[in-house]
């Protein structure tokens, strides 16, 4: 939206300066017609019929129309031109109201990625707690069948408390980068670094993942400066697609399930081994509620919230035009060139 208006007030500005010279260039086709008139009531003369032939008068009786028909072109552009004027003051007007309408959906994108990450990460604590009152249950019933618990079996407990909180804590922090007062704040770090530190090794704890293969290759890591959480916000939708469609259709991958984040100055790319993107969407990919999600199971938010979370840092996300064994486009390509640390 932002560039087609801006485009609207380059036109219109250049309207404004077109409008500026047309009284001049009016003046001048005048006065070069009122020449070819005289040039043309002189040929008639006698004196002038002897010594102009007539090709030269039909030349100049062709100038003659076509001064007239430039006239008459000018007389249309000057009611367009005019009506530039008015295209001005009404991209005035409608500046501010975009502004603050990209504005609000800067926010809206911001809150409904958030909304989005608590859901995640209520769903995976949900499954932390389940395993904690499973392991509980265990024990319990063990407890009621002898009289006691063996060394061995406290230890085990000990090692899966230790191992439950450390993903407790993983998926904390990870809602934390992503709280308002996180998400205003900038910060210079190394993109590859970060993924393999925090994104990769998030996501190897979550639960009900541990069958898919979560890679990062560094070929050329870069600094950026920008929020962080923001960051994070954009892979965790980009990847939290990729389990979605890699367990929907886990039957028909070759292999094991694999997602893979290749950074490579100034890119970074997100692709997986599933199927690839269905050819009826990939059009309108990122925007809302684009999805072959069964109802109840997907808005259709998510890409268009990457789109937009990347959009308010001028950076940007395609979708490769290059094609998997399936013959479907499958690669998500992601510029930072923006936020590059200079």
């Amino acid at each position: 939206i932002k560039e087609a208006f801006n485009t609207i007030t380059e036109q219109a500005e250049k309207g404004k300066k077109i409008a500026s010279s047309y009284a001049q260039t009016q003046a001048k086709l005048d006065s070069a017609q009122k020449q070819v008139k005289k040039a043309l009531e002189n040929s008639k003369t006698d004196l002038f019929e002897q010594s102009t032939d007539s090709a030269t008068i039909q030349a100049l009786q062709d100038i003659s129309k076509l001064l007239e028909e430039s006239k008459q072109v000018l007389e249309e552009a000057k009611v367009v031109l005019n009506d530039s004027k008015y295209l001005d003051e009404a991209c005035g007007l409608i500046q501010p109201k975009l502004e603050l309408l990209e504005e609000q959906l800067e926010d809206f994108s911001e809150l409904a990625s958030l909304g989005l990450v608590s859901e995640m990460v209520s769903h995976d604590l949900g499954g932390i707690a389940n395993r904690l009152l499973g392991k509980s249950t265990e024990l319990e019933q063990q407890l009621k069948q002898s009289e006691g618990i063996s060394i061995n079996q406290i230890y085990s407990l000990i090692n899966f408390i230790k191992t439950t909180v450390a993903s407790l804590k993983s998926q904390m922090k990870h809602l934390d980068s992503s709280m308002k007062y996180t998400r205003e704040k900038k910060e210079t770090f190394k993109i590859g670094e970060m993924l393999k530190e925090e994104e990769i090794a998030y996501c190897q704890n979550k639960p009900n993942c541990s069958h898919i293969d979560f890679r990062c290759i560094v070929e050329n890591d870069f600094a950026v400066t920008m929020n962080k959480g923001k960051f994070i916000q954009v892979m965790d939708n980009l990847i939290n697609n990729s389990i979605y469609w890699l367990n929907a259709y886990q039957n028909k991958i070759t292999g094991k399930p694999t997602i893979s984040i290749r950074v490579d100055n100034p890119w970074v790319y997100v692709e997986d081994n599933g199927l690839g993107v269905d050819p009826t969407i990939e059009e309108g990919l990122f925007e809302p509620f684009a999805t072959r999600k069964p109802k109840g199971e997907g808005r259709g938010l998510g890409l268009f919230i990457v789109r937009q979370l990347l959009d308010s840092i001028g950076c940007e996300i395609i979708l490769d035009p290059i094609k998997n064994e399936h013959k479907r486009r499958y690669r998500f390509s992601i510029n930072l060139s923006n936020v590059i640390t200079k």
